[in-house]
């Protein structure tokens, strides 16, 4: 069969709007979705943030590779010869393209480079955007993105699925009728793919989790050449992929590591069949108990005692076994059977444990807990914190890590702003599953460093003013934040861990791998 192309491609991103439109009257969105094909089970990535989603969808890749968060995106020029965005990867095997990014989130188009030769807009409102992008259209663009954010406001300011919510929606879908009758009008439509979609949802008023109503969204595609149907497995950094193909470009091969976006089935007839999924697995220990800290296989003989500050190894107790902290449980923490080393411990709505006298201070310091995967939280259950965690009070001073449903974020406030480090679970993280979490705080060279089974997976910048956030007025408390309120009081939630530790200094990859033979884990 031969391979399908088209002159034209149409980006219609609608921040925010998930898979809702289903809740509403949107005739623009099930028009193309009727004369093409849809799914309202594409998947936004984790965490289902707009930078992440966004920059997934133009780089072609997975956030925990372009590692672009709300806070870094449009900072400063994208420049990565190794992944080229979208726009530019069409400009090198289209020289004389034109192509127009209109983008009411103007970071987004921090993304194009001088030499990418896009036609970059923004605006102060979607409506104020859509007079550029009808203008534009009449220039017969040969890749047009849009990107308007009526829905995603609207869910922040109130809650999504509102009907201040869904007003949104509707708003929008009247801008896609715009635009696809103009393309009509131009004479463009048997030359154009019109692809509609999504960066995430939300709940209540917020997103980052990966419940149902924040990761799956919508996504539509309508051509001369595209299958009334269904289209297959799909997630936001496809995007790349589908855009490419659709204009006879070739598309790189998969990397995990690089560019990973592919083309779902059901878009383009000749394509079926090739879409790689992620094949969960689950992190198996042998039954051991936890050793002594001075044993010939104890922690000691893996990392310098001077260094552990606090050992909770959660074997019926929150004790600390090094002996240097008393920690005052509260409520009733539970213990189980079947943890990494010995048992595990269930804090959060069932119980917590403070430590009054343990102090950060103002070095670096690295935190190191097992945490048991759990895909039915629909918030983040804080694992340790000495802040406010509460959304509205969340720039409070302090820091501290969450674990949510499908990845972690990690919060430093100087009480008024904050900086989050939100990054994805590995994919293949099974469900009821282990993954093993190293927060490093480096204060000497102001970074936030991730890793996950032992292997570093995000080094991110922590700006110079949060230099000085150490101890606050709360007690450093694991389960639960600062306040003793978030987990039990503001929400339901639990976690299960094993072996919580703080070491003083920066836990260098020589340490974590020393810490991964410790456990017996293979790398």
């Amino acid at each position: 069969m031969n391979r399908t192309t088209y002159s034209h491609v149409v980006v219609f991103g609608i921040d925010g709007m998930g898979n809702f439109n289903l809740r509403t009257e949107t005739p623009n969105i099930d028009r193309i979705a009727s004369d093409g094909a849809v799914t309202y089970h594409a998947l936004s990535m984790a965490p289902t943030i707009s930078a992440q989603n966004w920059c997934a969808m133009l780089l072609g890749a997975s956030p925990e590779v372009h590692r672009y968060t709300n806070s870094t995106l449009g900072r400063v020029k994208y420049n990565d010869p190794a992944l080229p965005s979208l726009f530019a990867r069409v400009r090198a095997a289209m020289p004389d393209a034109k192509i127009v990014s209109c983008s009411e989130w103007n970071a987004i188009n921090g993304l194009i480079n001088d030499e990418d030769r896009v036609d970059a807009y923004t605006a102060h409102n979607s409506a104020e955007l859509m007079e550029t992008v009808l203008e534009k259209v009449s220039e017969h663009p040969t890749l047009l993105f849009i990107q308007v954010e009526d829905p995603d406001s609207a869910g922040h300011a109130g809650e999504y699925g509102s009907e201040a919510y869904l007003d949104a929606i509707r708003l929008d879908d009247g801008f896609v009728g715009q635009v696809y009758n103009a393309y009509r009008d131009e004479g463009l439509l048997d030359e154009t793919l019109f692809l509609i979609i999504t960066d995430h949802g939300g709940i209540r008023n917020g997103h980052g989790g990966y419940t149902d109503e924040e990761k799956y969204i919508t996504l539509a595609a309508a051509g001369i050449y595209v299958p009334h149907g269904e289209i297959g497995n799909a997630c936001t950094r496809d995007l790349s992929a589908i855009v490419l193909y659709a204009l006879g470009i070739d598309v790189p091969a998969y990397d995990e590591h690089g560019f990973s976006s592919q083309i779902p089935d059901g878009i383009f007839a000749e394509i079926h069949g090739n879409y790689r999924t992620a094949v969960p697995k689950k992190i198996e220990f042998s039954p051991r108990e936890t050793p002594e800290l001075h044993a010939a296989d104890g922690l000691y003989a893996y990392l310098d005692e001077s260094r552990v500050r606090l050992a909770m190894f959660c074997d019926n107790s929150m004790d600390d076994a090094t002996g240097k902290n008393i920690g005052i449980p509260h409520n009733l923490p539970k213990y189980y059977s079947a943890g990494v080393m010995g048992s595990r411990g269930e804090l959060g709505r069932t119980g917590y444990v403070t430590y009054p006298e343990l102090k950060l201070g103002e070095g670096s310091y690295s935190v190191c807990v097992w945490l048991k995967v759990d895909r039915s939280l629909d918030e983040g259950v804080v694992v340790w914190s000495n802040k406010n965690w509460f959304w509205r009070d969340r720039a409070s001073l302090g820091m501290g890590l969450s674990f949510r449903a499908n990845d972690t974020v990690f919060s430093i406030g100087i009480d008024g702003d904050q900086e989050e480090y939100m990054a994805a679970l590995p994919a293949d993280t099974d469900n009821d599953g282990w993954v093993h979490v190293i927060s490093v705080v480096d204060k000497e060279a102001m970074v936030y460093r991730l890793y996950y089974n032992f292997k570093p997976v995000l080094t991110l910048d922590i700006p110079d003013e949060y230099r000085h956030v150490g101890d606050t007025a709360m007690p450093f408390t694991v389960g639960n934040d600062g306040t003793g309120a978030f987990s039990n009081e503001k929400y339901d939630l639990i976690v299960n861990l094993d072996d919580f530790l703080l070491i003083d200094g920066v836990m260098t990859e020589e340490d974590a791998r020393r810490l991964a033979a410790y456990y017996n884990f293979s790398l």
